[in-house]
């Protein structure tokens, strides 16, 4: 049993359920994170190009955003060569940027080459974190060299890193050197790229990358000082899987750290074709950064509660047909397009629990539309219909309603059908879970009830003058078998009583109804029903009660309470439970947290 459990815990350490990388419509690298006063997470990064077989051809930085670690906006290209009056020739050459913040402008740093042919740090600015950036005309005198970082203290006062290991103070204009730049001391000689300063409980952390090494790639150094000198910490990474590279940052975001990089073996292992990735970073109670290992899982969203679930449409891990463009909806970003019947896109997305699920799509179309197919696990388990919206830029929400049968990471695909030519756009679409909700007066047969208008919040029509031994019948289908919770919003002035679910003659729960104040007084009580199948079935509401009449019930809804160890509500316990595993040892438990979960779970 112990060596069983060990093999779990090392699948799930070793990251087999992930969400890396995080960008996957164009290849990125080189992700400069930090988060700003909006609350979101933002990335700028450099772009390789699709063909590329050198770093000549990187050109056109993006920006991204996130306010859930777990999708991720595309802002578009928000700088090129050609916005760069003082660079080299042909364009190319814009290697990995970084940006920081003061006093009302965004200032977005950058190596590019000169017209000479030498690496130098550009300026471009923005009132806006996503952009666009103007080029301030000008390289910042002084530079030379690549990989920006800019670091402002606590005091105010911005420092930036570039080239080989050089640092110096930036005026307050933040576009001009204050003082020559000096070498910073990190205790090592193994520097090769990519500068990066953070603070942690007071301390300076310089960390680079020695893309030379065979074993490590990332290092560290712990300082008193954005100067130093640095006492030489050693590698944060574990041994080098093929093809990874790094590159990284370093943020912390919502209470947790995190760690952002780009690897090459996504794509066969090009090192000039990257993606952007990113994973949990945790520090040892004396301050030393733990030992990562990367590619790995990446990480889960942000939070516990997911009532809304959104996804960029061109966030896609695979597709077939589709292409994408700028969209003119609110947000901007961009958006599907060219999108012909039996094209598809697949997404990996997480499922907070099974159950029924609302998805609304953002969709625009200039011709008859088609329809969206939600499929899972080969099976099409909704769809929502796209018509004519007046144009391939005039934006809808058209919803559809899905029962997922697990919960967990997972592939969702969506296939497009209708007839010849362009059926769609498609700009984004988000699923909130949605408990199957029914509506007290949709009875398919009912004894001695009446109705009436309900003043809760949503209005419609309740059930009324319900009295001890009247009843309602409905049609209800069940995903699965077992125990449910069901809600109940009820109303009365009186002593309330009971109501008894009852399907094929037997109680399979009941729920007690106390004094909420009025009739028209409304409350949700909750309860437990254990179903012995799923699938369609009539449930019964039989009321019980002293003289007089009970209570009113405006509407009633249910879903499924996962079984012990049954981690992700499908009915059994099998290797899908991993999943939920994965995402709690991702989320802080130590390895003996871990060897009790995977024995419970064994044991169940």
């Amino acid at each position: 049993m112990r060596k069983i459990i060990i093999l779990l815990v090392v699948m799930i350490s070793q990251g087999v359920f992930g969400l890396n990388p995080i960008i996957t419509h164009l290849r990125t690298a080189d992700p400069s994170a930090h988060v700003w006063a909006d609350g979101k997470i933002w990335i700028y990064a450099s772009h390789d190009q699709d063909n590329a077989t050198d770093y000549s051809s990187m050109d056109g930085y993006h920006v991204f955003s996130s306010s859930d670690m777990y999708n991720w906006t595309d802002h578009g290209e928000v700088l090129h060569s050609r916005d760069v009056s003082w660079g080299i020739a042909g364009g190319g050459w814009m290697w990995a940027p970084d940006c920081n913040y003061k006093n009302g402008t965004y200032y977005f740093y950058f190596p590019h080459k000169d017209a000479g042919g030498t690496f130098r740090i550009g300026v471009a600015t923005s009132s806006k974190p996503e952009g666009p950036f103007t080029d301030i005309g000008n390289y910042i005198q002084g530079t030379s060299g690549t990989d920006p970082a800019c670091f402002i203290d606590d005091d105010g006062q911005a420092y930036l890193y570039y080239g080989s290991a050089k640092v110096a103070k930036l005026k307050p204009n933040m576009i001009e050197l204050a003082e020559p730049a000096r070498t910073v001391n990190y205790g090592a000689s193994n520097f090769g790229e990519g500068s990066w300063m953070h603070k942690y409980n007071g301390k300076y952390y310089y960390s680079y990358t020695d893309f030379t090494d065979p074993v490590h790639q990332a290092y560290y150094s712990i300082g008193t000082s954005p100067y130093g000198p640095f006492t030489y910490k050693g590698p944060i990474t574990t041994k080098n899987p093929p093809c990874a590279q790094d590159h990284h940052s370093i943020v912390e975001y919502k209470g947790q750290w995190y760690y952002f990089y780009h690897v090459g073996n996504y794509n066969g292992c090009s090192g000039n074709r990257r993606n952007v990735c990113v994973e949990y970073l945790y520090y040892n109670p004396d301050g030393t950064i733990q030992p990562l290992t990367y590619p790995g899982a990446g990480v889960m969203p942000v939070g516990t509660a997911l009532p809304e679930i959104p996804m960029e449409a061109e966030d896609y891990t695979a597709m077939s047909g589709v292409g994408t463009e700028s969209a003119s909806d609110t947000g901007g970003g961009q958006a599907l397009t060219d999108i012909q019947s039996g094209d598809w896109v697949e997404y990996p997305i997480y499922v907070p629990t099974a159950g029924n699920y609302a998805f609304d799509f953002r969709v625009a179309s200039g011709s008859s539309g088609g329809t969206i197919k939600i499929v899972m696990f080969s099976s099409t388990v909704g769809s929502a219909t796209v018509t004519n919206t007046g144009g391939w830029q005039t934006w809808i929400t058209v919803r559809a309603n899905a029962v997922f049968q697990v919960a967990g990471i997972q592939t969702l695909r969506l296939k497009f059908s209708g007839t010849t030519g362009n059926l769609l756009n498609l700009n984004w679409f988000e699923y909130t879970y949605d408990p199957i909700k029914v509506e007290a007066e949709n009875y398919t047969k009912m004894s001695g009830i009446g109705k009436e208008t309900t003043s809760d919040t949503g209005g419609g029509q309740n059930i009324g003058w319900i009295e001890n031994g009247d009843w309602a019948e409905y049609a209800i289908s069940l995903p699965f078998a077992g125990s449910y919770t069901i809600n109940f919003r009820v109303a009365t002035s009186t002593a309330g009583g009971t109501i008894e679910m009852v399907v094929g003659g037997s109680t399979v729960g009941i729920a007690a109804v106390t004094n909420t104040g009025g009739f028209q007084s409304w409350k949700t009580i909750t309860a437990t029903a254990t179903f012995d199948t799923a699938g369609p079935q009539t449930l019964r509401l039989k009321f019980v009660g002293g003289a007089g009449y009970l209570y009113n019930i405006n509407w009633f809804d249910y879903f499924r309470i996962p079984a012990t160890g049954d981690l992700n509500s499908n009915g059994k316990v099998n290797m899908g439970d991993f999943a939920i595993l994965s995402n709690t040892w991702k989320n802080g438990h130590d390895m003996t947290d871990l060897l009790k979960m995977a024995e419970d779970w064994l044991i169940n």
